[in-house]
């Protein structure tokens, strides 16, 4: 695989030459993950492949030839629709997102599991493009509830099957972020729809579903999407990747034991040249507005445990720090 020359072109963020720099400079680490702005890298290889992030988990992924979409999260319901009422894809919306980011070669979508924020807008955003949905039972119940036809679902463990122009994927079981038991009941943690879902449909009716890392193969470039800040020990065993999209939602409030064993699993094994963290902004506003919450998630923690484990372990990591612009 090419070693990745990138480009970001997001003037919100800023990379780090080494991750010792960062360590370097220990006040700026209060001031690290409080922003998120859509971010696009390039990387010049055999072949150009740009990538774009929306926030949370949403990522296209385009040789200039066939997109590729993780998940598809744009809608964004408010705190107060997602507590007390119901909620459904924002369909104008999508048209509008179809149209202004040219999805005009979507080949799939491949969702990491089946919580709101990962899945609303995933099959909605199929039938727009005509792209195959691709992910677990309950994402596939999903595109059902919506009307996708079954030739255009693919069930996760059969993604390999899958010749999306140049891409090759690939999804490995993995597991969904520890939100304790009252979270995993609420949030139907290692649960699955038994029956196709209808919108508008309320928060608890979002399924897991199972969760997934991602493997996304180009002859330029692999890259791994691991969308929740949990793991499967070993189950990454022999995968390698040029650069890993890293979820880290909820590592604030772990201890840094299990911050350490998590980055040795998912990072250090995989052995990237390429770390960017997603799925830390609030998932209830548009991306840009500012987030740390020590009560849910002290990002700032998080962000200080990355700094030290790879300042320790890495000199020849990169790692990419969304910087507060506010």
């Amino acid at each position: 695989m090419t070693r990745a020359l990138f480009i970001i072109f997001a003037l919100l963020f800023r990379c780090s030459a080494e991750p010792t720099a960062l360590q370097a400079k220990p006040p700026e680490i209060q001031d690290v993950f409080e922003t998120l702005s859509k971010g696009k890298f390039v990387f010049d290889g055999e072949q150009q492949i740009v990538i774009t992030y929306y926030g949370v988990s949403t990522l296209l992924i385009d040789d200039g030839e066939t997109q590729i979409m993780v998940d598809g999260f744009f809608t964004r319901p408010p705190l107060s629709s997602l507590a007390l009422g119901k909620i459904e894809p924002d369909t104008e919306l999508l048209k509008r997102v179809v149209a202004k980011e040219a999805l005009d070669r979507l080949a799939a979508i491949v969702v990491a599991h089946s919580h709101h924020d990962h899945a609303l807008d995933s099959a909605p955003l199929a039938e727009l493009t005509g792209a195959l949905l691709i992910g677990s039972s309950s994402t596939l119940k999903m595109g059902e509830g919506w009307g996708l036809e079954k030739e255009k679902l693919l069930f996760a463990p059969d993604a390999w099957a899958c010749r999306c122009g140049q891409f090759k994927l690939k999804m490995i079981p993995s597991a969904h972020f520890d939100t304790g038991r009252l979270g995993s009941w609420f949030l139907g943690i290692g649960k699955q729809l038994e029956s196709p879902i209808q919108f508008p449909a309320g928060i608890r009716d979002f399924k897991e579903g199972g969760s997934f890392s991602i493997v996304i193969e180009h002859p330029s470039i692999t890259l791994l999407v691991h969308a929740s800040a949990s793991f499967i020990p070993s189950a990454l065993e022999g995968v390698e990747a040029d650069v890993v999209f890293l979820g880290i939602g909820g590592l604030g409030r772990s201890d840094h034991d299990y911050i350490s064993e998590y980055l040795d699993e998912v990072v250090e094994k995989t052995r990237p040249e390429l770390v960017v963290p997603i799925h830390w902004d609030p998932m209830t506003k548009r991306p840009g507005t500012a987030t740390n919450n020590p009560i849910v998630d002290d990002i700032r923690v998080t962000a200080a445990a990355m700094v030290k484990y790879f300042s320790d372990r890495t000199t020849r990591l990169k790692v990419i720090i969304p910087k507060n612009v506010e």
